[in-house]
C-alpha cells in the first residue's frame, strides 16, 4: 500500500526552528541499565569532546566517570546507514548491534579487513543514555550472527578466568595463584590474579557489569605496537538494537567521518537521519573525527546540494522507517513527496 503526501514550502517555512536533537552526554547511566530513558536531554560538541578526552575504563557509559563514546562504525549491518539491519539477530527485544567504546587513550575503531568501501571510516556516536550493553570483549569476537552466545551466566557449571576471556588457565584456579604468566598480564594496568569466575564458566565475553574490566584489557591491547586487526586493535561492545531503535532520533548523538574518503558517506547518513525524522540538518551533529586527537571531534558543514534548496518535511508529518522522501513540484510549488513503500 502506498501513501503520498505533499508539503508546500510555505507550510514548512511557517514552522518554528526546532532545537537540536543531540542527546545529553553527561547524565549518569550504568552499562547494565535495563531500559533507556524516555527522552534524553540535549548535548553539545563540547560534551562529546569532554567524554572523549577524559574517558577511562569504567562501568559507566556517561556521567563524569564515563568510559568513553559508544560508536557504531559502518559495517554493512545497517539499513539506510543508521538503522540496525533487517536480519533476525538485529531485530526484536533480543536484537543486538555491534559498537565500540573509544576515548583518546583507547581510539581503536572497526575497519573492514578488506577495506575499500565508501563508508569505511564513518559511523554514528550512540547516545550513551540509550545504549544498553549486552556483552563485550577487548577484541573483535565476530558477533555477526552469534551475538552474546556463550556469555557466562550464574549457575553455569564450567570454570573460567576472572579476566573474562578465553585464555589458558588452570582447571581449578585458586585465589592465591599468581597470574604473571597469563597471556593478558602484560596488557593490564594492575596485577591480574586468576580466581574462580563469578559465573563459573569459560567465555571470552564480558557481561555488562564487567565492562570496566574489559576496557582495562582493551586499553592494554591497544597500547601494544603493531596490534593486529582482530587481536585487540579495537574492542567490541554489543548494545541492544531495540533500545536504540526505540529512542530514535535521540539515539544518535552525532554522525562522524575519519577520512576524506568516508566524508561523503557520513554526509549521506546525516541527511538520511534528517529526512527520516523531518529535522533540519543543523539539528544533528556532523563531525570530523581525528582518532587520538585533542580535541577528537570538530564540526563539519557539508557542501550544499541541489536538494538542499527544497523545503524540509514538516515536523508534524508521521514518520516511518520505510518512508522515502523525494523533492517534487505540484502546481509550480516545490515541496516534499513522501512515499510509504
Amino acid at each position: 500500500m502506498r501513501a503520498t503526501l505533499l508539503a508546500a514550502c510555505a507550510v514548512a517555512a511557517a514552522r518554528g526552528q526546532q532545537p537540536a536533537l543531540l542527546p545529553e552526554a553527561l547524565a549518569v547511566t550504568g552499562a547494565g541499565k535495563t531500559k533507556p530513558d524516555s527522552k534524553p536531554r540535549l548535548a553539545t560538541l563540547d560534551e562529546i569532546n569532554k567524554i572523549y578526552e577524559e574517558g577511562h575504563p569504567s562501568n559507566d557509559l556517561s556521567g563524569h566517570g564515563a568510559a568513553g563514546l559508544v560508536v557504531h562504525m559502518h559495517d554493512l549491518t545497517e539499513q539506510k546507514q543508521f538503522l540496525p539491519g533487517e536480519s533476525a539477530q538485529w531485530q526484536g527485544p533480543n536484537g543486538f548491534w555491534a559498537s565500540s567504546i573509544i576515548n583518546r587513550e583507547m581510539p581503536g575503531l572497526y575497519m573492514p579487513p578488506t577495506g575499500g568501501g565508501p563508508c569505511d571510516g564513518s559511523g554514528v556516536i550512540v547516545n550513551p543514555r540509550t545504549a544498553r550493553v549486552l556483552c563485550s570483549a577487548p577484541f573483535d569476537f565476530t558477533s555477526w550472527t552469534a551475538g552474546c552466545t556463550g556469555l557466562c551466566k550464574p549457575g553455569d557449571d564450567k570454570v573460567g578466568c576472572s579476566c573474562g576471556v578465553s585464555a589458558p588457565c588452570s582447571a581449578s584456579p585458586h585465589p592465591d595463584r599468581d597470574a604473571s604468566s597469563h597471556p593478558l598480564a602484560p596488557t593490564l594496568t594492575q596485577p591480574l590474579i586468576l580466581i574462580p569466575s563469578f559465573s563459573q564458566c569459560t567465555s571470552k565475553l564480558y557481561p555488562p557489569e564487567r565492562l570496566e574490566a574489559m576496557l582495562n584489557v582493551s586499553l592494554g591491547l591497544q597500547g601494544r605496537p603493531n596490534v593486529q586487526q582482530f587481536g585487540g586493535k579495537y574492542n567490541e561492545v554489543l548494545i541492544s538494537s531495540q533500545d536504540y531503535r526505540d529512542q530514535l532520533p535521540e539515539a544518535v548523538a552525532a554522525v562522524f567521518f575519519t577520512s576524506e574518503e568516508s566524508k561523503r558517506c557520513a554526509d549521506d547518513t546525516h541527511r538520511a537521519i534528517a529526512a527520516a525524522f523531518g529535522l533540519e540538518h543543523e539539528q544533528v551533529l556532523l563531525l570530523n573525527h581525528t582518532p587520538g586527537g585533542s580535541p577528537g571531534f570538530a564540526m563539519y558543514k557539508s557542501p550544499e546540494r541541489p536538494a538542499d534548496r527544497i523545503c524540509p518535511k514538516p515536523v508534524d508529518w508521521c514518520v516511518h522507517y520505510s518512508a522515502q522522501n523525494e523533492p517534487k513540484e505540484c502546481g509550480g510549488q516545490v515541496g516534499q513527496l513522501a512515499e510509504l513503500l
